[in-house]
C-alpha cells in the first residue's frame, strides 16, 4: 500500500510538470506488461502471493507501475493535441514567423513541380568520374532555403546519401575543410567504417595544421606528404564507387560568408572534394559572391563561379497574384469584420497589377516582404 501510494504521488507528480515518457521507456513496459499479463493470467506457471483476503497479489505492482508510464505517456498526447489545437487558433492572432518550409504541402509558390524535375535529373546524372555542382541562385528572401527543403524531399531514396554542410554555423576560427570531411566521414561509416577513417586521415593531410615542424614530422612518418595524399584520394574514390550511392551534400546560404570562406568552399567543391557520386547543391546570392570574390582579387568572378557549378538555376520570380493572395489571406486572420473589405480594395488587381508604380510592386516582392508588411501592419492595426 506504501508502494502504491508513492507510485500514485509520482504519477500526479509528473501529470502536473507535463513529463515525457520516451519511446523507449514505452517499449519496456509495454513488454512488462505483456509478460505480467501472460504469466499473471493465461499462463499461471507460478504461485503467487496474496494481500491477505484480497483477490490481488505483490507481483501485481509490477503491473501498475507499467501502466504507469504507458498512462503518462498517453495523457501527455492527448495534452499535446489539445494544446496544438489551442495554439493554431491562437497564433492566428501573433505575429507571423519567416521560415523556409520544410514540405510539399506547405508549398504556396508553386515550386515543388520544378523541385521533382530537377531532382529526378539528379538522380540520373553520371558521375563516375567525378562530382556534380549545382547551384541555386536567388536573391535574399527568394526562398532558396524553402526550394532545397523542397529538393531535399524528393531527392531521398535508398540510393542516396544526403547531408547538410551549413559552413555559416561553424566559428570563424574552425577549418572548414576539417569540418566537412569530418561530416563526411560521419554520414559514410554507416556503408564502409573504412572508407570513414581514410577520409580523416585525407583531412588530416590536408588540413591547414599540417603545416612547419608538424607536417615535416607528418611526411616524414609517411615517407612523401603528396604520395600519401594521392593515394589516399584514390582509396576514397574506390571505396565511394563500392558503395553504389549517390552522395548529396547541401550546402545553404553561401551569401553569409566572408570572402576568404567563400573561397574555402569554392576550392572544397571543385577540386578538394571532387569525388566521383558526389553530388554538392548550393544556394546563393550570385550577386553577393562576385562582389567578395571582387574584393579578393579573383579576375572575371562570373566566369570563375561558371567553372565552380556546372549548372546554375535561377529560381523563378514571384506569381503577383499569389503574393496578393497571401497578403489578403493572411491579413483577414486578425481583421475585424468591417475592415476586412476595404483592406482587400487596398489590394485590387488594379491597383496592384502596376508595374512601374504603387506600394506594392516597389516595397513588396517576395514572401519576407509580406511577412515583415503584415507583422508591422497588424501591430499597427
Amino acid at each position: 500500500f506504501i508502494i502504491c501510494a508513492i507510485i500514485v504521488f509520482q504519477f500526479i507528480k509528473d501529470l502536473f510538470f507535463n513529463k515525457y515518457v520516451k519511446n523507449s521507456t514505452v517499449l519496456l513496459s509495454l513488454l512488462v506488461l505483456f509478460f505480467w499479463i501472460y504469466y499473471r493470467f493465461i499462463d499461471c506457471v507460478w504461485t503467487y502471493v496474496a494481500i491477505g483476503h484480497l483477490k490481488i497479489c505483490y507481483i501485481d505492482i509490477v503491473g501498475v507501475i507499467g501502466a504507469k508510464y504507458l498512462l503518462i505517456r498517453i495523457l501527455y498526447e492527448i495534452k499535446k493535441r489539445k494544446r496544438g489545437k489551442q495554439q493554431e487558433e491562437s497564433e492566428q492572432q501573433g505575429f507571423l514567423l519567416d521560415v523556409p518550409i520544410t514540405q510539399a504541402s506547405q508549398d504556396l509558390l508553386g515550386r515543388n513541380e520544378l523541385a521533382k524535375e530537377i531532382a529526378d535529373k539528379i538522380k540520373k546524372v553520371k558521375t563516375n568520374d567525378g562530382s556534380f555542382s549545382l547551384g541555386i541562385e536567388s536573391p535574399w528572401g527568394n526562398g532558396k532555403t524553402s526550394f532545397i527543403n523542397l529538393l531535399d524531399e524528393n531527392i531521398k531514396s535508398s540510393d542516396t546519401v544526403i547531408f547538410r554542410f551549413n559552413p555559416w554555423t561553424y566559428d570563424k576560427n574552425t577549418n572548414l575543410i576539417d569540418a566537412f570531411f569530418l561530416q563526411l566521414s560521419e554520414n559514410l561509416k554507416d556503408y564502409n567504417f573504412d572508407l570513414a577513417t581514410t577520409i580523416l586521415d585525407y583531412a588530416s593531410i590536408l588540413s591547414s595544421s599540417n603545416i612547419g615542424y608538424v607536417g615535416t614530422i607528418f611526411k616524414t612518418l609517411t615517407h612523401n606528404g603528396s604520395k600519401s595524399i594521392e593515394l589516399k584520394n584514390n582509396e576514397i574514390i574506390q571505396d565511394i564507387k563500392n558503395i553504389g550511392k549517390k552522395i548529396v551534400v547541401i550546402i545553404d546560404d553561401l551569401d553569409r560568408l566572408d570572402s576568404n570562406e567563400i573561397l574555402t568552399i569554392l576550392k572544397l567543391v571543385r577540386n578538394i572534394a571532387n569525388f566521383p557520386n558526389m553530388i554538392f547543391i548550393s544556394a546563393y546570392d550570385r550577386e553577393y559572391l562576385t562582389e567578395l570574390l571582387g574584393k579578393n582579387n579573383i579576375y572575371k568572378c562570373d566566369i570563375y563561379l561558371d567553372k565552380i557549378f556546372q549548372l546554375e538555376i535561377h529560381l523563378p520570380i514571384y506569381d503577383r497574384k499569389i503574393i496578393k493572395n497571401v497578403l489578403l489571406n493572411e491579413g483577414k486572420t486578425f481583421l475585424q469584420e468591417n475592415d476586412i473589405k476595404e483592406y482587400s480594395e487596398a489590394f485590387d488587381d488594379h491597383i496592384f497589377n502596376e508595374v512601374h508604380t504603387g506600394f506594392i510592386c516597389d516595397m513588396i516582392t517576395n514572401l519576407r516582404d509580406i511577412y515583415r508588411f503584415i507583422n508591422n501592419f497588424h501591430l499597427s492595426y
